[in-house]
């Protein structure tokens, strides 16, 4: 389970020190949620296409951290993240979403 595995104890190692995730955070947490949901990068990417950056918030919001968290780890205000999250809907449905809206589609994914 991603909760057991070391990047997870690592980001909240992160969280308490204040820090951001750097390439190999993102590469092992990128390599242990596609182990645990098969297919969720080509799942996402057939969505819409999407920056490194908005791809990193889909990752931390898959192993349900808290927004205040993923908006620390990504160096992003909560607005911005907001922002992230309902442009991410749009451009994957065409049509106006909210920030949840798109939160919904990575937990069913």
């Amino acid at each position: 389970m991603v909760v057991e595995s070391e990047i997870y104890k690592r980001i909240n190692a992160l969280l308490k020190t204040r820090k951001n995730m750097k390439g190999d955070d993102w590469l092992q947490l990128d390599t242990i949620i596609n182990e645990q949901y098969p297919g969720f990068r080509e799942k996402l990417h057939t969505l819409c296409n999407m920056s490194e950056s908005d791809y990193h918030i889909c990752l931390l919001l898959k192993i349900k951290l808290k927004l205040k968290d993923i908006a620390q780890l990504t160096n992003l205000a909560l607005s911005s993240l907001s922002s992230a999250r309902s442009r991410l809907y749009f451009r994957s449905y065409g049509k106006k979403g909210s920030a949840t809206d798109w939160d919904s589609v990575i937990d069913n994914i």
